[in-house]
């Protein structure tokens, strides 16, 4: 990795921390590498990184209609960083690429390996690894709706560089194609087994030999906007790509005390955990949060979350075991 390069490129274009509305302290990069995808990148660092043995990095995708500034309030994915030590990475959409700031999942031209928007972030990922030293074996991606279908895609484009990946309301790689068959598939997906879902990730590198990184699903029964069938075609594509069970080994209903969800996990012939899928009542088209001081509370009423009692974040966090 060019260390040195990257350390002089971060003092001389990281040209201000930007404090957003809801005073979360955001550190812009205007220059990270290549931007074919024309994003803006925002990262916060956590509070203490002297005592840091083992650097993690967090790659949070926002949803249509959010920035970087709401999406890192509103999440509480700062205050876990700032706990546990964890860099959370922002990657924010531009207008100009899509008025309602969603960032364009469908659209092979931003959706596939080194394209558009993908390739963005792929981009601002070694950058951040690279300035902080951090191994890019730890590296998980999230993202909430447009944002959470768009790390799917990532993690197709790049396995080899994410452990783990956590999908709040999304949908699989290759669901549709332009803007207005993503729009009827969020709502009305497509039926296909878990070989065909599988098959439009083998076919972009059907070269790659190497593991792919862990999935975790949260998806609310009360989505009015992505179909709760799209998480079922995750976990399809999914199953097939990890070669890991198709229906579920272990079923948790009341998790964490909690009615409203339930925890289902899938394994591999090794016994490996390889997908987790937590379906949850009560929750429309938002990120579950949990609003509090306590251990497993966090997350920031808002317009696109939810107050369920469930933090969905920290629990997220949990399953890359990257939280104390």
């Amino acid at each position: 990795m060019k260390g040195s390069r990257y350390k002089i490129y971060f003092l001389f274009f990281c040209i201000f921390y930007q404090l957003s509305s809801q005073n979360e302290a955001l550190l812009q990069v205007s220059k990270f590498g290549a931007n074919p995808g024309h994003l803006k990148m925002f990262i916060h660092l956590p509070a203490d990184t002297t005592s840091l043995s083992e650097k993690k990095l967090v790659v949070f995708l926002h949803g249509c209609n959010q920035n970087a500034a709401m999406v890192s309030h509103e999440s509480g994915w700062n205050e876990l960083g700032d706990k546990n030590g964890i860099y959370i990475l922002y990657p924010e959409q531009r207008k100009i690429n899509n008025p309602a700031s969603c960032f364009c999942w469908y659209r092979p031209e931003d959706s596939y390996p080194k394209k558009g928007e993908s390739a963005s972030i792929r981009e601002m990922i070694t950058f951040a690894c690279d300035s902080f030293k951090i191994p890019i074996s730890e590296v998980f991606i999230c993202g909430l709706s447009a944002g959470a279908a768009m790390s799917v895609a990532v993690m197709a484009d790049y396995p080899e560089m994410f452990k783990g990946g956590a999908i709040f309301a999304g949908a699989p790689f290759g669901l549709a194609t332009d803007a207005w068959s993503a729009l009827l598939r969020m709502g009305k997906p497509l039926k296909l087994s878990a070989k065909e879902w599988g098959e439009k990730v083998e076919k972009i590198h059907p070269d790659y030999k190497g593991r792919y990184p862990k999935m975790v699903v949260f998806h609310g029964l009360q989505d009015h906007i992505v179909s709760v069938e799209n998480a079922h075609s995750i976990l399809k594509q999914w199953a097939w790509v990890t070669c890991s069970d198709s229906l579920p080994r272990n079923t948790e209903k009341n998790f964490a005390g909690l009615s409203n969800v339930t925890r289902y996990s899938y394994f591999d012939k090794n016994g490996d955990e390889k997908m987790v899928f937590y379906e949850i009542n009560h929750l429309g088209h938002a990120l579950p949060i949990d609003p509090g001081i306590r251990e497993k509370q966090g997350g920031h009423s808002g317009l696109f979350t939810a107050n369920i009692h469930f933090f969905g974040m920290y629990w997220a966090a949990k399953e890359f075991g990257i939280c104390k």
